[in-house]
């Protein structure tokens, strides 16, 4: 473990030095059991370094989480949710956020910890039970290291067999004061996908698919600054597939002007 920590507090540096601009992941071969079961179940094992981890067997791959900025993004998403479904009327019970619990695949001997994650009310763990997948995913991370969220968004729908309903990519770049969303979502099986962003916003599909037959695109892609958006907007959460259930009363589709994208922003 003090290899470990080592390691970890010597990507942090490096990140830090390049204004959080840099590589951020570790890749653990050979992680054993027993190592990996504290890092999932001790926040701080590596001395206050926040990290997330991903690991297939006895490989591991953990990813380090560079500055408060990162998770203050992230969170201000989730405030903006539970705000709205407030505002909605929905009720508390359907309202729940995992934070970085570690998710199993379908087959066990994968798992996955998110930046952040929102648990319906059909998926929360009850009675000592553990949740189920979440519906909507969280990801977030430098510039660089844009085509491993890629990777991170297809983890989380093929090892789900499409119970993840959408993945939110937030690609943070501290020096231009940017940051990328992309709103992930999967086609449903009874319509070809085409093309990236050539069809209007649709809900995400509501069916389980095996992952070989999934088809993945960008729904959404916005840029957005402390002053600025620029893009597909309004971000729009279909209510359905966010809370695994068709809206009742004053219920309806969540969405985030601009106002409400740009506050995002204010810590880069």
């Amino acid at each position: 473990m003090i290899g470990l920590r080592a390691d970890a507090q010597r990507a942090l540096d490096e990140l830090h030095r390049n204004n959080d601009s840099g590589n951020r992941y570790i890749l653990l071969p050979n992680l054993p059991r027993a190592i990996r079961i504290q890092l999932d179940k001790d926040k701080n094992m590596l001395d206050g370094i926040p990290f997330r981890l991903t690991f297939e067997g006895r490989t591991g791959v953990m990813k380090i989480i560079p500055s408060y900025t990162h998770g203050v993004v992230t969170r201000r998403i989730a405030d903006e949710i539970l705000f709205q479904s407030m505002l909605n009327r929905t009720p508390e019970d359907d309202i729940g956020w995992a934070a970085t619990t570690t998710f199993r695949s379908t087959t066990r001997h994968k798992g996955k910890q998110p930046d952040d994650c929102f648990l319906p009310a059909t998926r929360q763990g009850r009675g000592g039970d553990p949740p189920k997948s979440p519906t909507l995913v969280l990801e977030s991370g430098v510039l660089e290291s844009l085509p491993r969220l890629h990777e991170d968004v297809k983890w989380w729908f093929q090892n789900s067999s499409g119970a993840v309903r959408i993945v939110l990519v937030f690609s943070i770049d501290k020096t231009r004061r940017t940051i990328l969303l992309e709103k992930w979502q999967r086609r449903s099986a009874d319509r070809m996908l085409h093309g990236i962003n050539q069809m209007p916003i649709s809900m995400p599909a509501m069916d389980l698919q095996d992952p070989e037959l999934q088809q993945l695109y960008v729904a959404q892609s916005i840029t957005i600054t402390s002053t600025s958006v620029v893009g597909s907007v309004p971000l729009s959460l279909h209510f359905e597939s966010l809370f695994d259930r068709a809206p009742q009363s004053a219920e309806r589709d969540l969405q985030l002007d601009v106002q409400r994208l740009v506050d995002i922003a204010q810590n880069l």
